[in-house]
């Protein structure tokens, strides 16, 4: 397998699990009977860019860190830890990775005339009834190996 190949299959599936944490916590506050399951844990008022984090510390489980803002960022960046690829905070104990990740979750909202519409991080709507949630994967590596992974999933409230 060529490099670039497998630089593509890692980010198409560092991408994938973004989209699966966002599922996860939506699932969990929904089982967990947690008020306003679409937005608890998944936005910080009105910045929805996130990196996914994997706390092994007391209860293990995945959460969302909103300190980054665009890809560029240094939470962005994606290391290596025990076989893993890990973000966040505890991520710099890590082996450096070419890539980066983030994840965007917008708000599907809907308004008194029916009328669907997706509303970005800086912005909020009145009735919210979904999240888009696109997950970002950027690499830079050896050789001028170089590309992206976007996957878009749109997310509702289910009962």
């Amino acid at each position: 397998v060529s490099r670039a190949a497998e630089y593509k299959l890692i980010a198409v599936n560092l991408a994938r699990e973004g989209l699966e944490v966002v599922r996860n916590i939506r699932d969990t506050n929904r089982v967990s009977n947690v008020p306003n399951a679409l937005r608890n844990n998944l936005a910080n008022g009105t910045d929805y860019t996130a990196v996914p984090v994997f706390s092994s510390l007391g209860t293990p489980g995945w959460a969302l860190d909103f300190s980054a803002s665009a890809i560029s960022d240094d939470m962005a960046k994606v290391f290596r830890r025990n076989s893993y690829y890990v973000q966040g905070a505890d991520a710099s104990l890590g082996t450096p990775t070419p890539f980066r990740r983030l994840l965007t979750l917008n708000e599907i909202c809907k308004d008194s005339n029916g009328v669907m519409s997706v509303v970005t991080s800086g912005s909020a709507c009145a009735s919210q009834i979904g999240i888009q949630v696109l997950a970002r994967v950027q690499y830079g590596g050896p050789l001028g190996v170089q590309g992206s992974s976007i996957i878009e999933d749109k997310l509702y409230a289910w009962q």
